[in-house]
């Protein structure tokens, strides 16, 4: 069994070309990526979803149907850092309709998702004077467009 610990090397790489919605991207392979260096936490998205169900007038169960993937976003903290590759983030999260971009996510074992979407959100914490050895953080939402490709 293999398997890697929480806490190690997991790389959260962005592209560096931009557009107006997925079709205006190159392929991933044609992109080049930069890591965001400063990474602290990343939410991978829950693999689910949606669900109906319909009643049968002759039975007292109801039936159930599965449906299609709910919405997908990759969630997590980096620390703010005006030089990292990270702080496009927040100009990204500015852009109305979304500034697309190529993604991936690095696992320790090599394990790679790749994606195409916009970060929505990008959310600097608050100042602490008690915490003066802590970096200053930001919390960031990346919106999946599409599918999630593993390799």
């Amino acid at each position: 069994m293999s398997y890697f610990p929480a806490s190690g090397e997991t790389l959260l790489k962005m592209g560096t070309a931009t557009g107006a919605n997925s079709a205006a991207l190159p392929e991933p392979g044609a992109d080049v990526f930069e890591i965001v260096g400063l990474l602290r936490s990343i939410q991978p998205p829950a693999v689910e979803q949606g669900a109906g169900s319909f009643p049968i007038l002759n039975d007292k169960n109801r039936r159930s149907t599965g449906g299609r993937q709910t919405e997908q976003e990759y969630t997590g903290v980096v620390a703010v850092d005006r030089l990292d590759v990270g702080y496009a983030m927040k100009a990204d999260a500015k852009v109305v309709g979304g500034q697309y971009r190529n993604w991936q996510l690095e696992y320790p074992d090599g394990g790679l998702e790749t994606w195409q979407g916009f970060c929505r959100r990008y959310a600097p914490t608050a100042m602490n004077a008690d915490e003066e050895t802590a970096p200053h953080e930001a919390e960031f939402a990346i919106r999946v467009d599409g599918e999630i490709v593993e390799s």
